[in-house]
């Protein structure tokens, strides 16, 4: 029962990382494999269980190039945010 738990966690987890990649690539399209693959197969599914599905390295340099251009405008909105209260 814990096993079975634990993996629907992981699932749970890689399925927000996988709707968190459209937001962040800004595609709706999906991958031969890895995490923004459209159907994850068994083989994805046991890396899944095992910690080791991951983003392309392309993917992973788009949403590490969008991030660092939001990361001045996040700061400051939360600094400004600060400021108010």
């Amino acid at each position: 029962m814990a096993k079975e738990r634990s993996l629907a966690h992981s699932l749970l987890g890689h399925a927000l990382a996988h709707e968190i990649g459209h937001l962040l690539l800004r595609s709706n399209s999906h991958s031969i494999s890895g995490i923004m693959s459209g159907r994850w197969t068994d083989e994805e599914v046991r890396k899944i269980s095992e910690g080791a599905m991951c983003f392309t390295p392309f993917e992973s340099k788009v949403m590490q190039d969008r991030l660092s251009t939001l990361a001045p405008t996040l700061e400051t909105t939360v600094l400004t945010t600060k400021g108010e209260n």
